[in-house]
Formats: structure tokens, sequence, C-alpha cells
């Protein structure tokens, strides 16, 4: 029996031997300090074991803790004072697991942060026996309290930024928001670990602020790029407050979401400028939309930078686009006048309403009144600040104007000579027949009568043919051009036989030549008004001193024009007198039997017909009237 106890304890010492060596040898591994710690039922404290690391960790060999285990107790203070002795008492009555953290200084004066996690287990007789490790957390602590540091540093610095700044963790929670955004310290502590919902409803906003924010943060996390919100906050007075808030993703090594950082910018200022541009804008919009008026800015280098519609239009191009790529000088009908511009606003800053003559885009000119001003842009470059306006019209207008008052003077001279003409030819004739009417009253013979009434019949005669010359006149004047066929050889026999009253007609030679050698057009009123004065001044105006005295008459038709002539071997013009005979009243001598408005009244009527007259004459040798009127049927 003695034998078989004494083999028991054999065993147990050889197994309590290989554990104590399984134990040593597992110190080794671990790079901390283990330990087997007991408290007493007497309340005395003791390390029945401890690893060889208590050495280096405490600066104590475990013989000195072993035998004196209070030189280590007074090492183990907490900051708050709570001593390792406390704490592990507290932790005996639990029987709980025991851990603590805390400060020592060293035999050396150094400081380490030591923590300690232990299990306990309660012996038969009683003692509280703890297994544990020292971990020495220095680093792990220095490098927490740098990090708090430089979190202190980063907040201070990010609480003074001009900006709306907040962290959010990945279930868009607050873990961090600077007084710009939340202006209220109790508020920005209180909203940590919340998100916007809450916040929300904590200070009465309205949930679909919460909810757009959270549709911002959602896209920037599954797009992993930023999102961008636009926010629109009233403030305590109900006026609008503008601000742009963004949302980074932040994201770990491994890709994972790691946190979203957030800021927001207050652009109200700039949405109050905005709309103030805006609105400048419309109205410039407005008045390029209505204004008819070509406006447009060109840099030094010939290059259009801005351009409205009505330049666009102006110029023919089919949009604002084309027109810009036009080079400027191609605008110009005569490029010298785009150089000679540029030189004057080198010299002058300045040119005010030139006309001058532009192209259009098909090449086409038109007339335009330019401005232009040489200026500085904020970069110090020159500018040419030029409006077009299309002028054609206006010099249409005044040209328009300066025919009538050429016409109106023209009108008011020939009235003035018409009245004085008028009155010595319609009194004349008059005066003529009251004397002759005298002289008939006193006379008793009856042969003289006769030629006083044949004096008469003259005097009225004249007198009508000037009231008729008055008329063709006035019809000319008043009547629009009628187009029929014209029948040359019947109108020329019909103005003969009409002529034949004249006096002196059958000494003349008339002969006629008609050719036509295509259908011709014209206002038959009037060509018979003009061939009649033409034959009628080649009667009246005849040398009767020649021999053979004659008129020829010539016409000539084709599918163009009509050429009519008339001459005669009478009187003639001399060379002075040719460049005024188709004046109104006007008589090339004392010979002149008729008003002197003949031949005024068929100028006048070629003007209408859009025809010409030419004269060849030589005085005393006849004269040649040539008449060239266009064929109405090309028309």
């Amino acid at each position: 029996m003695i034998e078989l106890e004494s083999l028991e304890n054999r065993k147990n010492a050889q197994r309590l031997q290989e554990k104590e060596e399984y134990l040593t040898e597992l110190s080794l591994l671990v790079p901390h300090a283990l330990f087997q710690c007991t408290l007493h039922s007497d309340g005395i404290l003791s390390f029945p074991y401890i690893s060889p690391e208590s050495n280096e960790l405490f600066e104590l060999t475990p013989a000195q803790i072993i035998v004196d285990p209070y030189s280590l107790l007074s090492l183990l203070v907490q900051p708050s004072g709570e001593d390792f002795a406390h704490t592990l008492k507290a932790s005996a009555k639990a029987l709980s697991r025991w851990n603590w953290e805390g400060r020592i200084c060293t035999t050396s004066g150094q400081h380490k942060w030591i923590k300690i996690s232990a299990s306990p287990r309660q012996l038969p007789n009683g003692d509280i026996r703890w297994k544990g490790v020292f971990v020495d957390i220095s680093e792990k602590q220095t490098a927490l309290e740098e990090m708090d540091e430089q979190k202190k540093y980063y907040e201070s610095f990010l609480n003074l930024l001009p900006i709306d700044l907040a962290v959010f963790d990945t279930q868009h929670r607050y873990q961090y928001v600077n007084p710009v955004a939340i202006k209220s310290g109790e508020i920005r502590k209180w909203i940590i670990g919340k998100d916007d919902f809450e916040y929300c409803h904590e200070r009465g906003k309205d949930v679909s602020i919460a909810q757009e924010r959270r549709k911002a943060f959602l896209q920037a996390i599954n797009s992993r790029q930023e999102s961008e919100l636009e926010e629109i906050l009233k403030d305590k007075d109900g006026k609008p407050n503008y601000s742009i808030k963004r949302y980074f993703p932040v994201f770990n090594e491994d890709q994972s979401l790691k946190m979203v950082l957030a800021y927001g910018i207050n652009i109200t200022d700039i949405r109050k400028v905005e709309a103030k541009v805006r609105e400048k804008e419309e109205l410039l919009n407005s008045i390029n939309s209505n204004i008819q008026i070509g406006i447009f800015r060109s840099a030094e280098a010939s290059t259009i930078r801005y351009l409205n519609q009505a330049l666009a239009d102006i110029f023919g191009f089919d949009s604002v686009e084309e027109a810009k790529q036009a080079p400027i000088e191609s605008l110009y009908a005569h490029e010298e006048d785009y150089h000679a511009l540029l030189n004057d606003l080198a010299i002058h800053s300045r040119v005010t309403n030139r006309e001058l003559l532009f192209r259009k885009k098909d090449g086409s000119h038109f007339w335009g009144q330019i401005s232009c001003s040489q200026v500085l842009d904020h970069q110090q470059r020159i500018q040419y600040d030029t409006i077009i306006r299309d002028i054609t019209e206006l010099r249409q207008a005044e040209e328009l104007l300066k025919e009538k008052n050429t016409e109106l003077e023209k009108a008011n001279a020939e009235l003035d000579r018409f009245v004085y003409s008028a009155s010595h030819e319609l009194r004349a004739p008059l005066t003529s027949i009251l004397g002759l009417i005298s002289i008939a009253k006193m006379e008793q013979s009856e042969p003289n009568q006769l030629g006083y009434l044949n004096m008469m019949e003259q005097s009225v005669n004249r007198l009508d043919k000037f009231i008729r010359e008055i008329v063709h006149y006035s019809r000319n004047s008043r009547l629009e051009v009628q187009k029929e066929r014209v029948d040359f050889p019947a109108v020329i026999d019909e103005i003969v036989k009409d002529l034949s009253y004249i006096e002196g007609v059958d000494r003349i030679k008339i002969t006629t030549c008609i050719r036509e050698n295509a259908s011709f057009a014209c206002d038959v009123s009037r060509l018979k008004v003009i061939i009649t004065n033409l034959i009628s001044n080649a009667i009246r105006y005849h040398n009767f001193d020649n021999a053979q005295p004659y008129i020829r008459i010539s016409v000539c038709s084709s599918g163009r024009k009509a050429v009519i002539q008339v001459e005669d071997n009478g009187l003639g013009i001399s060379k002075e007198h040719q460049e005024k005979v188709f004046d109104m009243f006007y008589r090339a001598s004392y010979h002149s039997k008729g008003s002197g408005i003949g031949l005024y009244i068929v100028k006048e009527m070629l003007a209408k017909l859009k025809g010409t007259i030419a004269l060849s004459s030589e005085a005393g040798k006849g004269s040649t009237f040539k008449v060239e009127i266009p064929n109405g049927l090309k028309d």
C-alpha cells in the first residue's frame, strides 16, 4: 500500500514537473510576462510564479517579485489613483475576469502603460488564485495619445474652416460636425452617432431634407465617387439660404467603405448675383431679339467673340455660330475700309456713324452705318465693340427724296415759266382777236373784214394748239402707260393728214419709209403726240427758199425697239441752242412760231416710255430728230 502511494506521489511530482517545464517553455514563447497571483484568506498577496519577461517590463526579477510582491504593487497605480491591489480584491469577490490598465513608473524612472488580464479560481483552502498576463501597451497607448492629439489638432483646424463640414460612418451617422454646420455646441455634441432623420425630428425640420441628404449619401457610396446636392433652407426671417453639399466616400485598403466626408458651401450670395445676372441677360436677350441693329465684339486678332442674331440676319448667315466663323474683313465690300477703320480707332479709340459698303454671305452688297469703340478687357487685351445698322432703305429713301426734291425744284421752275409763258401765250391771241374785232367794226369794206377774220382764225388756232399742248402735258403727268400693238403705217398716215391744214405744207414733199420687222407695242396716244410734234415742227420751221423742201419720215421696228427719224432741210438749229430746245417754253430764234412747249412734251413723254431722243442739226441746212422706244412686248 505504501509502495502504491509512493509510486503515485512520484507520478504526481513528475506530472507537476512536466507542467512547470511546459509553463516555462510556454512563457518563453509568449512575449509578455505571465504570472500566477494568490490572494490568501488573511489578505496577503503573493506571486507563486512570474515569467522572466517581468525583468524587462518592470525592471524587477521574478525572484524579487516572489520574495517581495509589494515591490511590484507599488509600481501599479492607475491615473485615477485606483491601485492594483484594490481592483484585484474587487475581482476576487465576484470571481470575475480581471482586466486592469494603468501606468507604471519603473525603478529607473521610465513610464510605461500596462494592461493586465487574468482569470480567477478559488482554491480548496479558500484562497483565490489568478493566472494571467502583463502586457506592455505603451506603444499602443502612445499611438492613441498621438492620435487623440492629432484628432484635436485636425478638429481645431476643421472648426476654423468657413464651410459646413461633417464626417459620417457607413450608416450615415454623424461622427463629427464643425461649428459652421451647427453653431450650438450642445447640439453638436448631441448629434454624434445620430443621422439626419433624427436631427430633423429633434429640430422640427421637414423630413424631405433628410431624404434628399440620404439620396446624395447613397449615390456617393454606390457610384464610389463624389455626389452633389443643392439645398434650399429658410433662415429665421424666412429668407431662402442656398448651399451646395458634396459627399466624398473614403475606402479602406481592401476597398470597403471606411467613412463619408461631407462639406457644404453657402452660395446664397452667389445665387443673388446669378439672379441679377440672369435679369440682365434676359434684358440683353430681349434687346438682342427685338433690336434690328447688329452688335458684335471682336478681338485684336480679327476673331468675333460675341454677336447677336440681328447681325447674322443682316449679313445673311444661317446662324450666329456660322457668322462667328467669318473673318471680319470679309464683311466689308472693300477691305481697305476695314483697315482704315482700325487705323482711326488706334488714333481716336472711337468711330461714330460711318457709312460703308458691306458684303453679305451671298456676295451682295448693302450700305451700313457703323460705330465702333476700342476698349480693354479685364486682361488688358484690346477689344472692339461694334454696332452695324443696315441703312440701304434709308439711303434709298434719301435718294428718292433727292429725286423728288429735284423733280419738285424742276416742277416749280417749270411752273413759274409756265405761268409766265401761259399768260403771254393765252393773252397774245386774245389781244390780237380783240384788236382785229375793233378794226373790223370800224371798216366798211367787206374785203378787209374777210382778211381780219382770217387773222382771227390764225390766232384762235394758235390758242387752240397751245391749249392742246397743255392738255398733252397734263395727261402725260397723270396717266399710266397703256401698251397696245402699234400699226405704224396707219399712225403716220393719220398724223400727216391731221397736219395738212398748216400753211405751206402743200409746198413740202413728205415721204415715209416704214419697216416693221416684228410686232411692236407702246402707248399709242403718247406715240402720236411725239411724232405729231416732230412733224409739225419740221413743217413750221421749213425753209421755203430751198428749191425742193422735204420731210422724210422713217420707222424701223424690231423685237427690241422702234427707231423713228424725222429729217428735214429747213431752217435748222444753231449749236448754242441745241441743248436747250427740249426745255419748257424755250424758243431757239425769233422765227419761232410755237409756244416752246412741244419738244419739252416730247422729252417728258419719252421718259415715261423709257425712250430717248437725239438731235442732229445745222443752221440753214436742216435738222434730224432720232427717237428710240423700247418694245413693250419685252416686258
